[in-house]
């Protein structure tokens, strides 16, 4: 771990133009592939945070030696493990980019990603967060492209139903983020999308049109396990919303009518493999 005198020595240095925030939770197998990705970036102004959220295994010794052989690359280790949600919060709190884009530990990033998406924001203040495309693979490669809208007025008429910019494919204005306030541990494993409406009402939302990161599917990840979770807190995030300055059309509420009487009569897994065979495109 990086010693107080050489974190205090980082501070003094100019405040790069992205944060990359990567919360990893036992990711020994895939940290080294997701960090190499960063390092293979076409836009170098970065720092690439990592927080361990107190992993069991070898996921910090890692984190710590690939530390050790690039300075842009910072380590922070939770002493308790707080979630995904608190282990964000830290790095929005840790971040010193103008910029921060989110990497899961075992995803990986093409190398325009940050590129794109921070031209995209340093040519449109008005803009808070920019997504792209997801491209969805697992040990016997890729699976399928999972593409959105650009235009922020499409991307708010998904928000009452869809999720119309991923996080982990995500680059957000820091300033905005932390206007918002913290992730709502109340709401996870669906805070990303609460976040997502707090950004929607003091900015655009957009997406560039291309594959900016690859998603990796394992049996035993964090969406697979907590489906019937993430769908009761999804709706009752949706449901509060409906009462904010985001209006839901009434074919949104019927929609969410809809999924409250068959979050019990139908399996999450059969619900999720039918929105992805609605909204992706195989390969």
């Amino acid at each position: 771990m990086l010693t107080r005198t050489q974190l205090g020595a980082r501070s003094l240095d100019p405040a790069p133009t992205i944060t990359v925030a990567t919360v990893a939770y036992n990711a020994e197998r895939y940290l080294e592939e997701c960090v190499e990705s960063i390092r293979s970036q076409t836009f170098q102004d970065y720092e690439h945070l990592i927080i361990d959220d107190a992993s069991t295994d070898g996921t910090l010794a890692l984190a710590n030696r690939l530390a050790l052989s690039d300075p842009r690359i910072r380590v922070e280790a939770n002493p308790l493990n707080l979630g995904i949600g608190g282990a964000r919060n830290r790095a929005v709190d840790l971040a010193r980019g103008t910029y921060l884009a989110w990497l899961d530990a075992d995803d990986i990033a093409l190398p325009t990603r940050l590129e794109h998406q921070h031209a995209v924001l340093a040519g449109r203040p008005e803009v808070a967060v920019v997504g792209g495309y997801l491209e969805f693979f697992d040990e016997s490669g890729p699976i399928s492209v999972r593409t959105y809208p650009t235009d922020d007025a499409a991307l708010r008429r998904m928000l009452f139903r869809f999720v119309p910019v991923s996080e982990p494919a995500s680059m957000v204005r820091l300033s905005a983020l932390r206007r918002c306030g913290a992730y709502r541990q109340s709401c996870a494993p669906s805070a990303d999308l609460d976040m997502l409406f707090r950004l929607a009402e003091i900015g655009q939302l957009t997406n560039v049109p291309e594959v900016v990161t690859r998603y990796r599917q394992t049996p035993d990840s964090a969406t697979l396990g907590n489906l019937r979770l993430m769908e009761r807190r999804t709706l009752a995030i949706r449901w509060r919303a409906m009462r904010g300055p985001i209006r839901p059309s009434r074919g949104d509420v019927l929609f969410n009518l809809g999924h409250l009487l068959v979050l019990y009569m139908l399996p999450s897994r059969f619900k999720l493999a039918l929105v992805s065979r609605i909204r992706n495109r195989s390969l």
